[in-house]
């Protein structure tokens, strides 16, 4: 899957998204090539309201809530696949708003030596980040308001919308994150979980707390590429069903909805020779 981008070109228009920024450059890279191929197909999921097909886009505009755990993979979300996430969006013919939760977050990392910084950050602001436009408070997001739902990873997503890697399997999520969810599934919309996310519709619509149970990819259990086995482990004692994926694939429960990827939960994805970003290349070999 690729996109294009030209130079110079800036839109003024809050909702356009990423992918009308930058147009007419070859666009590169695993994160965009996951996601958009995500993207790709969850758009004519829902443009057609119907079960997935490959036929044409409709015309019809859609819209996606984004959901956001602040700024950077360490404590907040993963920038990398939030920017992918938003590009893709806008490349497949989505607006999107951004939301995140109006609190401090858990903690703040070092991102160069992994320890803790002693300050406070907001969520919120910190989502402004990669946004770029105003991100709105969660409590005012309505899943009648827009056609799908999206959750890029980072590990302050398992810190800051639900606490998963604090407590392990015994985690909660967040009550404003876990009403958006079911919200979103009430009304049939669509709803894409990144890298770690998928933990939270484990939790969420797992058969252990009520749920219906979900198809889901939490990656693989071979080390040391696929060094979060534990998490599957997890995901499947909530009573969901693990389905092991490579890097480059995704998974789709059409019973419930939910899409899951999983992007940087393999550590095979620092090795892709090209991670693009805003239509500019760089080289990593």
């Amino acid at each position: 899957f690729f996109f294009q981008a030209e130079d110079g070109i800036r839109d003024v228009e809050r909702s356009r998204g990423l992918g009308d920024v930058y147009k007419r450059q070859e666009y590169m890279g695993f994160q965009l090539q996951n996601s958009g191929m995500i993207l790709k197909h969850f758009s004519r999921v829902v443009s057609r309201g119907i079960a997935p097909t490959f036929c044409s886009f409709s015309t019809k505009s859609l819209n996606a809530a984004v959901l956001l755990a602040g700024c950077g993979r360490l404590d907040g979300s993963e920038i990398h696949e939030s920017v992918s996430c938003l590009i893709s969006l806008s490349r497949n013919g989505f607006k999107y708003d951004c939301f995140s939760l109006n609190k401090a977050q858990h903690d703040v990392i070092n991102p160069i030596t992994g320890g803790r910084i002693n300050e406070e950050r907001n969520l919120m602001i910190e989502s402004m980040r990669i946004s770029r436009y105003k991100v709105k408070e969660i409590k005012d997001l309505k899943a009648s308001d827009y056609d799908a739902l999206v959750v890029p990873g980072g590990s302050g997503v398992a810190k800051n919308l639900c606490n998963f890697l604090l407590k392990g399997i015994n985690f909660t999520v967040v009550p404003e994150v876990e009403a958006t969810l079911k919200d979103f599934a009430g009304l049939k919309k669509p709803i894409a979980l990144c890298c770690i996310a998928p933990v939270i519709a484990a939790r969420v619509f797992g058969k252990k707390h009520g749920g219906p149970g979900l198809k889901m990819t939490m990656g693989k259990t071979e080390a040391p590429s696929w060094p979060f086995g534990t998490t599957l482990a997890a995901c499947k004692a909530l009573g969901n069903e693990l389905v092991h994926l490579d890097s480059t694939e995704f998974c789709f429960d059409e019973v419930n909805n939910v899409y899951t990827c999983l992007l940087y939960t393999s550590d095979a994805a620092d090795d892709t020779p090209c991670v693009d970003l805003g239509g500019r290349r760089i080289i990593k070999k």
